[in-house]
């Protein structure tokens, strides 16, 4: 989902599920990410729920390059990826010539939509 025009702070919290990840885990417009219900179904015909709806937690790199958070990708793959770079990915349109993100007001912790361009 990608917005068409410029997000406001008072936009209504939106969630998106997170390409590559096998329906897991989610993302907000607002900068948060959640672990979504999992279920699969074993041999027996059973249907079992994996993991239960939670907020995943987020870390910070010793350099302070703002928050990331660590995901299981559908390929068994573990990746860390930073928080703002995934909300923007989901969010904003990406111009073909941008390679990096900006803050617009210079907070790296503030990874909400209205917050992000790409540059």
């Amino acid at each position: 989902m990608l917005l068409r025009r410029t997000p406001t702070k008072d936009d209504e919290e939106v969630w998106v599920k997170i390409r590559g990840t096998n329906n897991r885990y989610s993302v907000s417009n607002k900068g948060k990410v959640r672990r979504d219900e999992y279920k699969r179904r074993r041999r027996n015909g059973r249907i079992y729920v994996l993991s239960k709806p939670a907020p995943v937690s987020t870390y910070y790199a010793p350099n302070r390059t703002g928050p990331r958070v660590k995901l299981r990708y559908a390929s068994g793959k573990r990746i860390q990826k930073h928080l703002a770079y995934l909300v923007a990915e989901h969010f904003l349109y990406k111009p073909t010539d941008a390679k990096r993100l900006q803050w617009i007001d210079g907070d790296k912790d503030n990874c909400a939509v209205y917050n992000l361009r790409w540059k």
